[in-house]
């Protein structure tokens, strides 16, 4: 169940920054940003 709500946040996140970037035309631009951080992880490779 934790899994799942982290699930849910995380993609309720995407989509609020998203849709403002749309609002604010930098869709490219938060898109990138956001394709970086996923690229990056939140642990070093081994």
């Amino acid at each position: 169940m934790l899994l799942t709500a982290h699930n849910v946040h995380f993609y309720q996140d995407l989509m609020r920054s998203l849709q403002a970037a749309i609002e604010a035309d930098r869709f490219d631009a938060v898109a990138h940003e956001w394709r970086e951080g996923l690229a990056r992880g939140d642990i070093e490779a081994l």
